[in-house]
């Protein structure tokens, strides 16, 4: 198998030279055949304009002013404009004016000869790959005979796409992409499948290969030649997921150098060329080939930095080019800073998850310090923010993942939502993309809040209402989300009308939330007052009335005069900051108070919490009735501020 190694060796050192240096002199030919025609264009032009201004016109006592200059290149629509021909001069050669291609033609010409193209490469690229499988397992052929014969059949297919280039080039780099292909999966099947080559032979022609694609790419500056050469890469390891084949099952580690001598090239071409495409096909081949190669945790902490290296490139391998060229960022770009980070959380999760949730946070951590060291180095460099944005909001994806990991499961809604606040704040002081990653961030927490809320877990009767751990650590992230209310509506005038929108919708779900707060806290007063086991419950008495009973009482009142108390703080801030907003919510939840005693507290109260709730409610109502007028009638609030 050696000999095998070392003669495949000797091939490509013979043939790739010869074959680089051939194509090499028939570009320069063309470029220097092309510097020759357009240096014969421009004097030809030069000559033209010379003898229009010296020649004056016919009938004219002083020469006529010069005409404009002629373009180098009339485009094909416009008519050219008549011109007075020097009497002996030859006439100017006149070109056939093309006709635009119809729309339909040209979703013709994109379907069948650029699809066709794409769809027929990759399937002659798996041709290849089921071929010199059939050709091992039907025992035609020597595994040797397979590996030279495909490295033979690759070859051919570059040399026929070269060829090809001259006269149809997105063909031609198709065909060389191919044979680049092909030449990986025969490298590829001659270690794991045909055992032809060793494990270091192996490695070192698929790393020869790589590099090939990176100088075949940047040759022909084509995308297509690396993407074609690259898929050949994966294709093995993606067919034996979902296909009965054996001999295609890599340990964790060889899987990582495998990928990372795959990705090797990707990282060049992307320094390099910047190209979006490739970058992000193959960052979603390589998230594939991972999670379906290892469904669960297989892998130490030395695989696990190799990943998280690997990902790095894969997101961050552009920005020097990107942050040098001038102009908008293409979506494609931005998608791959955007989606390495969930690409990285996808792959690594049963990692993150098996190891200490100190030791994953801290990684994690890591993570999104590289990211934020990103886009700090990126800022100056740019001054849009198209770059900035992605790798911001990427950091801010791992510092959230880090907290929950860090902190548990039942502390997450609280670091969330006192994370999203820190952005808001940092954010309404320098850069509003802050403010939108602490908005999805507090939301997200406040979401976590909710669901504990409803499912009320972490309570039993012989604990304190409110103050029990679980309530301490609610009370937190509603006083975060407050917070978060409050410095916005402080700084609302210098928001634009959709920040405002968004900032009102934010107050109304924070008050949301802490009403269903109060009528859970509710609940845990009245079972810690007369719930059996409760932790101020009196002993049962022959005379009085069940505790079960007096729980659904109790909780109703108190929901009520906690949900009355909130509209009046509403209400109180609404006057004092001008806010109407403010005020009607206020108002809103005064009537939804009083329909919630009509429709339920009436039916499910004794005469006595029946009118102390009535007295109580209608004595506020009235209250608040009176101060209305008053303001009215001294002048106050009855012109809304034009902002508000």
């Amino acid at each position: 198998m050696t000999f095998v190694a070392l003669g495949l060796l000797v091939l490509a050192a013979l043939i790739v030279p010869w074959w680089a240096l051939a194509t090499a002199l028939g570009q320069r030919r063309r470029i220097r055949h092309l510097e020759e025609r357009l240096a014969r264009l421009e004097r030809e032009a030069a000559g033209r304009g010379a003898a229009l201004v010296a020649v004056p016109a016919p009938d004219a006592p002083a020469p006529a002013p010069p005409p404009q200059p002629i373009p180098f290149e009339r485009p094909a629509a416009a008519a050219p404009a008549p011109a007075t021909t020097p009497p002996g001069a030859p006439a100017p050669a006149t070109r056939a004016a093309t006709t635009a291609t119809p729309a339909g033609r040209s979703i013709e010409q994109v379907i069948g000869g650029l699809w066709l193209q794409n769809v027929g490469a990759v399937l002659l690229l798996l041709g290849v790959f089921f071929l010199i499988l059939w050709g091992y397992t039907s025992g035609r052929f020597g595994p040797g005979v397979l590996v030279v014969a495909g490295v033979a059949l690759g070859l051919a297919l570059g040399w026929r796409g070269d060829r090809l280039t001259k006269s149809v080039p997105a063909f031609g780099h198709a065909l060389i992409g191919v044979g680049l292909g092909v030449v990986y999966l025969a490298f590829y099947l001659g270690h794991f499948t045909l055992h032809a080559l060793d494990l270091r032979a192996a490695f070192a022609l698929l790393a020869l290969v790589s590099l090939g694609t990176v100088a075949t790419g940047l040759f022909y500056r084509s995308q297509t030649v690396a993407a074609l050469g690259v898929l050949g890469a994966f294709a093995p390891q993606l067919l034996a997921t979902w296909l009965p084949m054996q001999g295609f099952s890599l340990a964790p580690l060889q899987m990582l150098a495998y990928l990372a001598a795959v990705n090797a090239a990707v990282f060049a071409l992307a320094a390099r060329e910047a190209w979006g495409t490739l970058d992000l096909a193959t960052l979603l081949l390589t998230t594939s080939t991972w999670l379906l190669s290892y469904h669960d945790l297989r892998w130490g902490w030395g695989v696990q930095a190799g990943l998280c290296a690997l990902y790095a490139g894969l997101g961050l391998a552009a920005l020097p080019r990107l942050a040098a060229e001038p102009g908008r960022v293409r979506a494609v770009h931005v998608a791959v800073v955007t989606l390495a980070p969930l690409a990285f959380l996808a792959a690594a999760w049963p990692f993150i998850v098996y190891v200490t949730p100190a030791a994953g946070g801290a990684l994690l951590a890591a993570m999104a310090l590289a990211w934020l060291l990103a886009a700090v180095w990126v800022e100056p460099r740019r001054a849009d923010e198209q770059l900035w944005r992605p790798l911001i909001g990427a950091a801010v994806v791992f510092l959230t993942a880090a907290l929950q990991r860090a902190v548990g499961t039942e502390s997450t809604p609280m670091v969330w939502c006192v994370e999203g606040f820190a952005l808001v704040w940092i954010g309404l002081r320098w850069r509003g993309w802050l403010r939108a990653c602490g908005y999805g961030v507090a939301f997200l927490g406040a979401l976590r809040v909710f669901v504990m809320l409803a499912t009320d877990t972490g309570w039993s009767n012989d604990l304190m209402p409110v103050l029990y751990p679980g309530g301490i650590r609610n009370l937190a992230a509603l006083a975060a989300l407050v917070a978060t209310a409050v410095v916005i509506g402080r700084r609302r005038a210098a928001l634009s009308v959709t920040e405002r929108t968004v900032a009102r919708l934010w107050t109304a779900g924070v008050n949301l939330l802490v009403l269903v707060w109060s009528a859970v806290e509710a609940s845990h007063l009245a079972h810690a007052l007369h719930g059996t086991g409760g932790r101020w419950a009196r002993p049962p008495s022959i005379t009085g009335l069940p505790a079960a009973q007096e729980m659904r009482m109790l909780a109703p009142v108190v929901t009520s005069a906690a949900w009355v108390a909130q509209a009046i703080v509403l209400l109180a801030l609404g006057w004092r900051q001008d806010e109407a907003f403010l005020r009607w919510l206020g108002l809103g939840l005064f009537g939804f108070t009083v329909v919630k005693f009509v429709f339920f507290d009436l039916q499910n109260v004794d005469v006595f919490w029946r009118f102390l709730i009535a007295i109580v409610v209608g004595a506020a109502l009235l209250a608040v009735s009176y101060l209305y007028q008053r303001r009215v009638r001294l002048g106050g609030g009855s012109t809304p501020r034009p902002d508000r």
